[in-house]
């Protein structure tokens, strides 16, 4: 179950994604709150991922929605996405059905 509300500007703590924090931002752009409901499981995935990155588990999140989107669009234009290694090889693994 996922749960939208309006936030008020006066609680956000941070920047945007990819916005540069300057001593003369006084407000942050509106956002949405949300409210997940996630498995143990997951829940343990989401932590060990921001802990191993070193970031908060909303930037995890804003993260993996910006990611899925580029697998949509890329999809959609018939290209596939995978994992591939440093050394240029060709793709190691494929990323099917996540959608």
């Amino acid at each position: 179950m996922v749960k939208a509300s309006p936030r008020s500007q006066s609680r956000i703590k941070s920047p945007p994604l990819g916005a540069a924090h300057t001593s003369k931002q006084k407000r942050s752009p509106e956002r949405i709150r949300l409210s997940l409901d996630v498995s143990p499981e997951l829940y343990k995935l989401l932590e060990d991922t921001a802990n191993e990155i070193g970031a908060s588990k909303s930037d995890v999140l804003r993260k993996a929605i910006v990611l899925m989107n580029v697998v949509v669009e890329s999809q959609a234009e018939g290209k596939i996405f995978g994992v591939a290694n440093n050394d240029r090889e060709p793709i190691r693994k494929q990323i099917v059905g996540l959608f």
